[in-house]
């Protein structure tokens, strides 16, 4: 999922695996949800009788509401992906988090607000003992 706050959307990136052409068409569902269950989102995707190979299909969801991510409110959205094809299905579920990240003028913004990151940079193949 790529979310996309501005736009109050995420987009379900999918790759399709067909070793054969498909004999039928191909729903793909996408359905976002809360952590309390409510939908927030839904959006649906048909690919043609015939495709075959692998093909990378984007489906966006328009949400109705999220809440932002942030370290101090860890809220994630649940999405379910479903592909049909004929009688089979297939579901697959992922977490993650509306926010947004960006470095500006020397500064980082989580959510369009400043964020100090703080932390340490060692790495290990660094030969520190050498330096010494």
């Amino acid at each position: 999922m790529r979310p996309e706050p501005a736009g109050a959307t995420a987009t379900a990136i999918v790759r399709l695996e067909c070793p054969r052409a498909l004999r039928d068409s191909l729903r793909l569902s996408v359905s976002l949800h809360r952590a309390d269950g409510t939908r927030v989102g839904n959006a649906h995707r048909t690919i043609a009788a015939g495709a075959k190979g692998d093909t990378v299909v984007a489906v966006k969801v328009r949400l109705a509401s999220f809440d932002w991510w942030s370290p101090d409110s860890p809220v994630l959205t649940r999405a379910s992906v479903s592909a049909t094809c004929g009688s089979e299905t297939h579901v697959r579920e992922v977490t993650f988090g509306m926010r947004s990240i960006e470095a500006r003028d020397g500064d980082f913004y989580l959510n369009g607000k400043p964020y100090t990151v703080i932390g340490s940079n060692m790495v290990g193949e660094w030969q520190w003992r050498s330096a010494y």
